[in-house]
């Protein structure tokens, strides 16, 4: 064989060596980002249920405004669930939990932050807790609904 067709052999395809490093390198950069995409996704799903909470907790006092009655927002503990007045709830997903300070329990076990017909309601502090890990904490001012909304992680 010449030396001119050995060299024309050489050069038809990748090497075995060439293809390992190129699939090594392509595995070490899916490991960095697919952990990414996840988190990403996990937190937009926290943050979902979080806007969920507050939104019917403002429904709650808009509407105990408009109507010029008392309404009640409730967090149902036994079947998990969250709500307004005696509407349908929302389920409360499995990996969350709920604390509050300022909502007053029920004889039917529920615990409900009452909003009044000029729009205020007491003090309350909601601590959700997302897999026993990433905390959110939902502050109601009495005069003003929904202040604060933070995220942080359980100490």
């Amino acid at each position: 064989m010449s030396d001119k067709a050995r060299m024309q052999w050489k050069h038809n395809g990748f090497t075995l060596m060439e293809l390992m490093v190129v699939i090594i390198l392509m595995a070490l950069a899916l490991g960095m980002v697919v952990p990414r995409i996840g988190g990403g996704q996990r937190r937009m799903s926290e943050k979902k249920f979080i806007m969920t909470v507050v939104r019917e907790i403002n429904r709650a006092r808009l509407k105990s405004m408009a109507t010029m009655d008392e309404t009640v927002f409730y967090i149902n503990p036994e079947n998990r669930t969250f709500g307004l007045d005696s509407e349908k709830g929302q389920k409360i997903p499995e990996n969350v939990d709920v604390f509050s300070r300022g909502l007053e329990q029920t004889d039917a076990g529920l615990f409900v932050l009452r909003f009044f017909p000029d729009g205020s309601c007491k003090p309350t502090k909601l601590e959700i807790t997302f897999n026993d890990n990433v905390q959110y904490f939902i502050l109601v001012d009495p005069f003003f609904g929904v202040k604060e909304e933070t995220r942080g992680n359980k100490s």
